[in-house]
């Protein structure tokens, strides 16, 4: 059985994937990650995912009716986070993550009621507020943990609770003229799209089980559009209007209702709702994607923030975690789907830099030391400026939307990082790694990967496969490296275009060594101007290869005053790297700059971990004037 065959077989949640996608995801048992990027996935198991009494907390929600004054989303922690815990789980392979997992979700199980709910809303109250928000992500947190679970007798166990907590549902959701509550009528917020998302389970519990009800509530929810008073697929599909251009901008809860479209896709495999998704996901491209990965910059809407990132009238409450992450995955979907190094870049871009910079590193306490901050500024100002969902769980404790979603970040990076397809294994990401996989036609195929990217562009990758077939391999070449050069075995590689897979097809039974050098040469991007707002043009950003850079007060810098960065006509800077940073950083650089000096500044998710005025950062620069 093929890698892909095993991935899709009957029963698994990605049954349907075979028909419909080009790229899948690489057993968890095939790989081992190593290096800076992976630091960061065992700092948040060591810090946030192995503790115990924090699972405990989130499950003791479900046995009593907290919700119920407030009507809140105190629900969403447990099954949030367990999701990004599974996927820690499939890129670390630790059996003490394996073993917190499996007794929160015996814990779990044991808070259903006896209708089948799991629920922290009353009866009197269930079916408003984040109600059904809430109970999507339980059945995601057990389908998760059910992909990585050993124990047979415990996988029918969970399979029975969430199909009870499903019908329980779908006895009581659907259209009103058969005497039930509507889907959209079920949230007094955003149009009902919080509570359309659990589209996206509902399509999982259908391919995990086969049986048609989930199909056709599904079916139903679909029908409905996902907004009171605006079907959100099908205008994605017409295409005439961007996200910030909707009547209901709550970039989270969109994105995750599309997540449910292409599922449906998969199974219905009618082309409109896959051209609505692409659609709808390029449009967030164009339109919303800032320099360092998330979408939308006002709070957690879509509000045109390719444009409006470098405004003077957006405060620091912008660059979502919830946001980032969800869009990372709505990213990931689509490289499986599409098999586009398009969707691979922006993964990339919003890890290595939004997402790492989110990370509370430095163990900062005063947002009660929780492992993730919720918003990254792009201007000048400080991290933890506020606790996006902050909700109050036990006396004065209180949790985070962001902090629960942000582990699933890292670990959708490593999970992306090498797949395989139907001819061959593909490469999009360049990390310290050993994979041990199969090719195509069975036989064992091993990579060993050395680099300290994203430090550098040098990656060598030695390849060996017993196979006497050729194998192709796909290396993505990124969209920034406008010069890459590729070797094999010492002969250059012609012809290496950026955005874009590099694809080496021979027989590999003869070890080979590739050697690979990214373009790593400082760029600077100029801001624009906007109406109304004549600072905006007054600031550039610079980037070294996937690495947004960053101004930060302890460098020394005050960075509210404006500088001159020199560059040349192409926009690139004659920048070096310096040891000038008495912090850690991934990269440090100096900057000449018109007055014959010379800026310092590091990566972005290096910068402001202070959380205060003390690493006071600066992603969008002020300058007086640029390089000619």
């Amino acid at each position: 059985m093929s890698i892909i065959e095993d991935v899709t077989k009957k029963g698994s949640p990605y049954y349907s994937r075979r028909a419909t996608d080009k790229l899948f995801e690489l057993p968890c048992t095939h790989y081992t990650y190593e290096g800076v990027y992976m630091d960061t996935v065992n700092f948040i198991k060591k810090k946030q995912l192995l503790d115990a009494p924090l699972w405990a907390l989130f499950v003791e929600q479900f046995r009593g009716t907290p919700d119920d004054h407030d009507r809140g989303w105190r629900c969403e922690y447990w099954g949030k986070m367990m999701r990004g815990a599974c996927f820690t789980y499939q890129v670390t392979n630790d059996e003490q993550l394996y073993a917190t997992l499996t007794d929160t979700i015996i814990d779990m199980l044991s808070a259903q009621d006896e209708d089948g709910r799991f629920s922290t809303y009353s009866k009197e109250v269930e079916f408003s507020g984040w109600d059904l928000w809430g109970r999507k992500y339980v059945m995601l947190g057990f389908q998760y943990y059910w992909e990585i679970c050993r124990d047979e007798v415990l996988k029918k166990r969970i399979i029975e609770a969430i199909s009870r907590h499903a019908d329980y549902i779908i006895s009581r959701i659907g259209y009103e003229n058969q005497g039930k509550l509507p889907i959209v009528k079920t949230s007094n917020f955003w149009g009902g799209v919080n509570s359309s998302s659990i589209l996206e389970p509902m399509m999982r519990l259908y391919n995990t089980t086969g049986k048609n009800k989930y199909l056709d509530f599904s079916s139903y929810l679909v029908n409905c559009g996902g907004c009171d008073g605006l079907n959100l697929w099908e205008t994605a599909y017409e295409n005439n209007l961007a996200p910030y251009q909707l009547p209901v901008r709550k970039a989270y809860e969109i994105m995750s209702y599309f997540e449910g479209i292409l599922e449906f896709y998969r199974v219905s495999r009618v082309e409109k709702y896959r051209i609505a998704v692409l659609n709808f996901v390029n449009s967030i491209i164009k339109t919303e994607v800032t320099i360092i990965g998330s979408a939308g910059c006002e709070g957690e809407f879509f509000n045109n923030a390719k444009m409006m990132q470098f405004s003077s009238k957006i405060d620091d409450i912008m660059q979502e975690t919830c946001v980032t992450v969800t869009w990372m995955k709505l990213c990931s979907a689509m490289l499986a789907l599409t098999g586009d190094s398009v969707f691979a870049d922006q993964i990339e871009t919003a890890a290595l830099n939004a997402i790492r910079g989110s990370i509370n590193t430095e163990d900062v306490q005063h947002n009660g030391g929780l492992p993730f901050d919720s918003y990254t500024p792009t201007r000048a100002g400080i991290r933890g400026r506020s606790v996006g969902g902050q909700k109050t769980i036990e006396g004065n404790r209180f949790y985070g939307c962001c902090a629960c979603i942000g582990s699933a970040g890292p670990a959708v990076y490593f999970k992306n990082a090498v797949m395989s397809a139907a001819k061959g294994i593909v490469v999009n990401f360049y990390s310290k790694a050993r994979i041990n996989t199969y090719s195509p036609d069975g036989h064992p195929f091993a990579m060993i990967i050395d680099t300290d990217y994203p430090k550098s562009g040098r990656i060598v990758i030695g390849v060996t496969c017993e196979s006497e077939q050729p194998t192709a391999l796909y290396l993505r070449i990124p969209r920034w490296s406008a010069e890459t050069t590729v070797s094999i075995d010492g002969v250059p590689v012609e012809r290496v275009k950026n955005n874009s897979y590099l694809k080496i097809l021979r027989v590999w039974t003869t070890p080979a060594r590739i050697e690979i050098d990214l373009d790593m040469r400082t760029k600077m991007i100029k801001s624009v101007s906007l109406p109304d707002d004549s600072d905006a043009a007054n600031h550039c950003a610079i980037r070294r290869g996937p690495l947004v850079m960053a101004r930060d007060a302890r460098l020394h810098d005050n960075v509210d005053e404006a500088r001159e960065i020199l560059c040349d006509k192409n926009k690139y800077v004659d920048a070096f790297l310096s040891d000038g940073a008495d912090f850690d950083t991934l990269v440090t650089l100096n900057l000449p700059t018109a007055d014959g000096g010379v800026l310092t500044v590091c990566d972005c998710s290096s910068a402001g971990k202070t959380w205060d005025e003390k690493s006071k950062m600066a992603i969008w620069m002020k300058t007086k004037e640029y390089g000619k």
